[in-house]
């Protein structure tokens, strides 16, 4: 399966998101109703963990995945918390998410990028 999902955590706080190589929007799109369910059950917010699990995901990012983004953004669960994607990314990236956010702060989960699991668990820990 292109597309896998679990509880990162024992506490739930955060779901892991995998992305397999060759995988497509509409995998996603299938497996978003489940992760509102699981927000669902549980109380508070709960953070969505992005991981790239092939070694050239740069090459493996379908077509069309910037309206995708903006699309799976703004029906983001109410109670999803921070958005964080395991990858190194371009600057040109980067940039377009903090223009997003600047243009809907109350829209947009933030989004940040990150180098590892290890680094989103730190930065999950430091918001508590």
């Amino acid at each position: 399966m292109p597309v896998d999902y679990t509880w990162e955590d024992s506490d739930q706080r955060a779901i892991l998101l995998k992305l397999f190589e060759r995988w497509t929007w509409d995998e996603v799109w299938a497996v978003y109703p489940h992760l509102n369910a699981m927000v669902d059950g549980v109380e508070g917010r709960v953070h969505i963990i992005i991981l790239c699990m092939d070694h050239v995901a740069h090459m493996t990012i379908p077509p069309g995945s910037y309206a995708q983004v903006i699309r799976l953004i703004r029906s983001a669960h109410p109670r999803f918390g921070n958005l964080y994607v395991v990858r190194e990314v371009n600057v040109v990236v980067r940039m377009a998410v903090r223009a997003w956010e600047a243009l809907a702060p109350d829209l947009v989960p933030r989004v940040f990028f990150l180098s590892s699991p290890e680094a989103v668990h730190a930065h999950i820990r430091a918001e508590v």
